[in-house]
């Protein structure tokens, strides 16, 4: 890992000012992964939030924390300290390097007002797989589903642009007809063969070009991924693509754009989130009635529903408490909160990953964190109990540390 920038000025990262901005080598022959990070925030916060934004596995934790560390020591915290964007946390988990203290002050992790992306991909791995099921539509007289030469340039260079971006703060330049070509992969290819073009949809959709071009996006991906092939005696959900259009939904609210598309398909999200944790079958299709949940054993899935929720959550959090009059975002009202946390109430009563539990809590905080009408909504839901169990079952401190906040929300 080396340093791109210095405590001598700030450094500009997707909009915003940082003492730091860190190149991370996870893999020989990718570009580096940007690790921003202010001298007032937590450094084990700052790891924690980059492997998660980067879907990398917590056991690098206590590494990137350590280098964090080691790379700022002797830096002090200047007035720019204050740059918006600076310690999203509160300043009870500031951690100042050299002041004498054994180990970072106690974080604080609710309320957390930043989105949550699930963006990171290999690129060449995706377009093979694109190019190889449309050889074999070619193959078996699907004609029409199946891309052509000028398609299969428009793939070749949307792929290079999303990599060449990937772990920079580029945003890559995503033509009209690129997008429509990644909505027809993942929509009108045969429910089998769709996972590739979901992968790909969910790699675009932080790009307002994606919710710009499809307002109707969001209903979109969770027809392709919840709707397998009719004519298909027993076909059953693939639990993969549902994982693909939860990543999608989350990596939407990455562009005002994108918000107001998921804030319009707030009910319909929420109805699909049920169906999938088995609070409710929805609305399936024949060929899926009495499925029950999906993906309930599936870490991915779960790991994307809790992304996807927590998103929601946050958008209300900032509605209620920094932007309530919004232009163009529909509010995320009293009523879909509570049908979220009862959602996320059957999450914690189902699973014990960690990772799950834990995004679980930080989604439930959030709402918590907005008070009124809200919290009391979701005291009478037997939240209280939730919390507890999660506490009981989470491996990790940090599960305990978050159950513990929610807890202080509700007394």
């Amino acid at each position: 890992m080396d340093a791109a920038g210095s405590s001598g000025k700030k450094v500009e990262y997707q909009g915003k000012e940082y003492d730091y901005v860190f190149d991370v080598d996870i893999e020989d022959g990718k570009p580096p992964l940007k690790l921003p990070y202010n001298l007032s925030e937590n450094p084990y916060e700052r790891a924690t939030k980059f492997l998660g934004d980067n879907e990398l596995p917590l056991t690098y934790l206590d590494s990137v924390a350590n280098f964090i560390v080691e790379n700022t020591k002797g830096a002090t915290i200047g007035q720019a300290s204050e740059a918006p964007g600076a310690d999203p946390f509160g300043s009870e988990s500031r951690y100042r390097p050299g002041d004498g203290a054994a180990a970072p002050a106690k974080k604080k992790y609710l309320p957390h007002a930043e989105y949550i992306t699930l963006t990171q991909a290999k690129f060449e791995p995706i377009q093979k797989k694109i190019l190889s099921v449309n050889a074999n539509l070619i193959a078996t007289g699907n004609k029409q589903h199946a891309l052509n030469p000028a398609q299969e340039s428009i793939l070749k260079n949307l792929t290079t642009s999303l990599a060449s971006a990937s772990g920079t703060t580029k945003v890559p330049d995503i033509s009209d007809a690129a997008v429509s070509l990644v909505v027809k992969l993942a929509t009108d290819w045969p429910y089998a063969d769709r996972l590739p073009g979901l992968d790909l949809l969910r790699c675009i959709a932080p790009s307002p070009a994606l919710p710009r071009i499809h307002s109707s996006i969001v209903q979109t991906a969770l027809s392709a991924a919840l709707e397998p092939d009719a004519d298909i005696p027993g076909a059953r959900v693939n639990e993969n693509t549902v994982m693909m259009a939860l990543r999608t939904i989350t990596n939407l609210f990455a562009s005002p754009t994108g918000q107001s598309v998921v804030a319009r398909g707030a009910h319909d999200v929420v109805s699909t989130l049920e169906r999938i944790v088995g609070v409710s079958e929805g609305v399936p299709s024949q060929a899926n009635a009495g499925e029950g949940a999906i993906g309930k054993n599936n870490r991915n899935v779960q790991i994307a529903l809790t992304s996807a929720a927590f998103n929601y959550t946050c958008l209300a959090y900032l509605q209620h408490k920094k932007n309530k009059d919004a232009v163009g975002v529909e509010e995320i009202g009293v009523d879909l909160l509570a049908l979220l946390c009862n959602i996320l109430g059957r999450v914690i009563r189902d699973q014990t990953d960690s990772e799950v539990l834990y995004r679980a809590l930080m989604a439930l905080g959030m709402v918590l964190a907005i008070g009124g009408e809200v919290r009391d909504t979701v005291r009478a839901l037997d939240a209280e109990q939730w919390i507890r169990d999660a506490i009981k079952k989470g491996a990790e401190d940090r599960v305990k540390d978050v159950g513990t906040e929610c807890l202080a929300y509700l007394r």
